[in-house]
């Protein structure tokens, strides 16, 4: 049973309670007042105050009589005022369901398609959300923003004809299984009804495997399938996070102001088990992590599993130690050894930035790990542990005691900020790796257009031919199209560029929130040593 399907049953037995309390009182007070009758007429009777019928009685009213004349028709009028909310409210729901068009359709109504869900609403948007047993908490708060819910299980496309899904401007798979939102976005882009009727449709697939992901959007046909008439988008939270953390809290900034710029502190990131963050944040910060002087960062893996972890690595991603100072592994025995471990590595490497990710989904875990590592590791070794900001509540009287904690506890971004409606359907963490793309595709087109012109004008057939097979190498790149066209993983390539522009921006002493094209240029112009070394 799913729990709409409890919250109905709860109901009907508050209601079958009341109502069988009221028949007791009933009888015993019709007991009270003629002692002599059967029980079965004591009981017929009791049935008749549920329609305002045989509480008159003459002289004093029993006290359980009194009860039952009240709770009776009150227990039916409340039932019935139930039933009916529920059958306008399903009426009401079926009318705003065939009036949809243009709206956002959710499969999966969890922590991650709730906070989509919330910033579409807050913008206006319409959104019907499918998930056959939503937590109650979500489904009771999406309801009151104004979104509709289906408690359908989404498991073969055609049962989403009753979503509109003709009419729909989105479709957004984000069940906790990678499988079944690859099935779901893959069904209903080879529909030919799909393609035929909302050619516009644009479908965003969640695959919570880091790995699996980046694998699928090596290969375009799989990363999107426009020329199925219907765009898939494949997404994953957990690299949007990897993306706002480095972004917010630079691993080269960690407890040294000078990390940046001082070639000989050493950058190191700390990760427990490789769940999916902890593999988001390693392939981001291997991705983008070279800095001045030709560092990269030096990763430590801390687990009961960490040589394992090191393989997967490598299987996933055979390149990685490539693009790492050094890929380190420390099995530990249980659980409690992490924090050891990790104070061993801070206190080995005194002047280095080192980063230290505990924890990822807000457990009570990660606050003993903060407080058992601040207390092995002596003030003065600095580090810096990002800590899930639903923390922070609690932990702000320990924020404030610079002395006891000193800088060591930063904040992990708020889910709406990587699970949001601009994170997923590409706006605001995306718009300058577009503009990047977009300035790349103007500069290749007009490098086209001029070998086009020069083989216009050419005097021989052999520079003319020259000109033309340049301009169609130009032409024939997998990237020359546009941003909306490009797979995920040719996107990829444009954000670790912008993502990059922030290192190379503190690595020239400056300040990325501050700085500006004109300072930039002109910093570069009076530092040529500086120039040559970014």
């Amino acid at each position: 049973m799913t729990p709409n399907d409890f919250g109905k049953l709860g109901k009907f037995l508050s209601f079958l309670g009341l109502a069988l309390i009221a028949l007791g009182f009933g009888t015993w007070g019709f007991r009270i007042l003629e002692p002599d009758r059967e029980f079965t007429g004591h009981l017929y009777r009791s049935v008749q105050l549920f329609g305002l019928e045989s509480g008159a009685v003459d002289g004093p009213t029993p006290p359980p009589l009194e009860l039952a004349r009240w709770l009776a028709p009150l227990t039916l009028a409340g039932g019935l005022i139930g039933l009916l909310s529920s059958l306008i409210g399903s009426k009401i729901q079926s009318i705003r369901q065939t009036r949809l068009i243009g709206h956002h359709i959710i499969c999966g109504l969890g922590t991650k398609g709730m906070a989509l869900a919330k910033d579409l609403l807050k913008d206006g948007e319409k959104v019907l959300a499918i998930d056959p047993c939503p937590d109650e908490g979500h489904l009771a708060d999406f309801r009151k923003m104004g979104g509709l819910h289906i408690p359908l299980k989404a498991t073969n496309p055609r049962h989403l004809q009753s979503c509109r899904i003709d009419m729909a401007a989105t479709f957004t798979a984000l069940t906790p299984n990678d499988a079944c939102n690859l099935a779901l976005t893959v069904g209903i882009a080879v529909a030919g009804s799909l393609r035929e009727n909302n050619p516009n449709l644009t479908i965003f697939s969640h695959i919570g495997g880091v790995d699996f992901r980046d694998l699928l959007d090596r290969y375009v046909s799989l990363s999107t399938a426009a020329q199925q008439g219907v765009a898939i988008r494949t997404f994953n939270a957990q690299a949007n996070l990897a993306r706002l953390l480095l972004e917010w809290h630079p691993l080269e900034t960690a407890g040294h102001c000078d990390g940046a710029t001082n070639t000989n502190r050493k950058i190191r990131l700390v990760l427990p088990a490789l769940r999916a963050e902890a593999i988001a944040l390693a392939v981001h910060a291997a991705r983008t992590g070279h800095y001045l002087g030709g560092r990269k960062v030096h990763f430590h893996l801390v687990s009961s599993h960490a040589l394992m972890d090191v393989e997967r690595l490598r299987v996933a991603y055979p390149n990685f130690e490539r693009c790492s100072a050094s890929l380190n592994a420390t099995a530990t025995n249980h659980d409690g050894e992490f924090t050891s471990v990790v104070g061993d590595i801070i206190r080995s490497y005194p002047a280095d930035c080192i980063t230290v990710f505990t924890d990822f989904v807000g457990s009570p875990d990660s606050i003993r790990d903060l407080l058992l590592l601040n207390e092995q590791v002596p003030q003065g070794m600095d580090f810096r542990i990002p800590m899930p900001v639903e923390m922070k509540p609690l932990l702000a009287s320990l924020m404030s005691d610079r002395y006891l904690f000193g800088n060591r506890i930063s904040w992990f971004p708020k889910i709406d900020d990587y699970c949001g409606k601009e994170a997923v359907f590409g706006g605001r963490l995306d718009s300058i790796s577009k503009m990047i793309h977009d300035n790349w595709y103007s500069e290749t087109d007009i490098r086209i257009r001029n070998l086009q012109q020069k083989a216009s004008v050419a005097q021989n057939d052999n520079d003319r031919e020259r000109a033309l097979d340049a301009a169609r190498a130009l032409r024939a790149r997998p990237a020359f199209k546009s941003w909306d066209d490009l797979s995920e993983g040719q996107k990829d390539s444009n954000r670790s560029q912008k993502d990059h522009i922030a290192i190379k921006v503190r690595a020239a002493g400056l300040d990325p929130v501050k700085i500006n094209s004109t300072r930039w240029l002109t910093s570069c112009d009076q530092n040529p040593e500086l120039l040559e070394s970014l």
